[in-house]
């Protein structure tokens, strides 16, 4: 915010679209700051929703000295998936794993999905070229309706004053 003094600033926030399946908050704020809390399985989407209610909010109070948007980069190969096989190896059914998922995963990898480089080029365009703010963007820039919790001012509010207090 100090440094939209100084002019035009463009903030590109990485999130995702699983934002859009966190239909409710089954937890309060102050359990967002329990690192517990993300090894449980479908924490993933309340961690992009929270990205998406950052990026609304911070664009709200840059107040036309800078713009921010959130962004779905879309499916991109990059070492997340890794990290996937490893702890998929280490499961019960690791012949499963194995012989059909990892390489199913490992086909899509390559075939399916955008390179690192092709799945930036969203973030940089937003951080250079877009001058209005609040929204939601997914891969090859197209701008998608902020819906649901995400579009819940109020959440953003009292998530940027959580956010405060916690850096405190």
């Amino acid at each position: 915010l100090k440094a939209a003094q100084h002019g035009l600033v463009r903030v590109a926030v990485v999130s995702s679209c699983f934002a859009y399946l966190a239909t409710e908050l089954p937890i309060t704020l102050n359990e967002l700051h329990d690192p517990e809390r993300y090894k449980q399985k479908g924490y993933y989407k309340y961690a992009k929703l929270m990205n998406l209610l950052f990026a609304r909010e911070l664009n709200r109070r840059l107040a036309g000295k800078g713009v921010a948007n959130a962004v779905h980069p879309g499916g991109v190969a990059s070492n997340i998936w890794r990290k996937y096989e490893e702890s998929l190896r280490h499961k019960r059914n690791s012949w499963f794993a194995e012989n059909v998922f990892i390489p199913a995963l490992n086909w899509v990898e390559s075939n399916l999905m955008w390179t690192a480089e092709d799945g930036a080029l969203t973030q940089l365009a937003l951080a250079t070229k877009v001058t209005t703010g609040g929204d939601m963007y997914h891969q090859v820039f197209r701008k998608v309706p902020v819906s649901g919790l995400a579009a819940d001012a109020e959440l953003g509010k009292k998530l940027w004053d959580f956010s405060e207090q916690v850096l405190r």
